[in-house]
């Protein structure tokens, strides 16, 4: 499918999104550090700020294993500055959702999430107790890598 057909489906999903209001997405798609398409629909708009999303969470696994830190041994404390109690979490733990990390989305208000960088979210995620290393899943774990890029 070359790139002409990759917009027009975007396109057309746009035109979709018109029939229900309530859903919404933004696209970029860049080469080097030039913008060659952008577009929006729904209620959000491009400047809109916005949680990760599940997409992003492949595309995420994918630069991981690329530059080499997709590694059942390779863990946080080795690339971060993290509490005692996060230092032997791998990778692939995050990935696989047995981290123990619980979900930071529903403990502050929408606001308060919405306002923080990503130091602060990875600060507050920090902050939490980890439970047992068992399927949880949790988007502070993608938080946690993103800052590990």
């Amino acid at each position: 499918m070359n790139f002409k057909n990759k917009i027009s489906i975007l396109e057309d999903y746009s035109r979709v999104t018109k029939q229900y209001p309530e859903i919404g997405f933004i696209t970029s798609i860049c080469k080097s550090n030039e913008i060659v398409y952008q577009n929006c629909a729904g209620p959000i708009d491009i400047n809109s700020a916005l949680p990760i999303s599940s997409i992003s969470k492949p595309m995420l696994s994918c630069l991981l294993y690329k530059i080499g830190l997709l590694d059942k041994k390779t863990s946080i404390g080795e690339h971060l500055n993290v509490p005692d109690s996060f230092i032997n979490l791998t990778v692939v733990e995050l990935l696989d959702h047995c981290s123990g990390l619980p979900e930071y989305l529903y403990l502050p208000t929408d606001d308060e999430i919405n306002s923080w960088s990503l130091d602060e979210a990875v600060e507050f995620i920090f902050k939490l107790k980890l439970k047992n290393k068992e399927f949880l899943y949790s988007n502070s774990n993608y938080v946690i890598l993103t800052k590990l890029l």
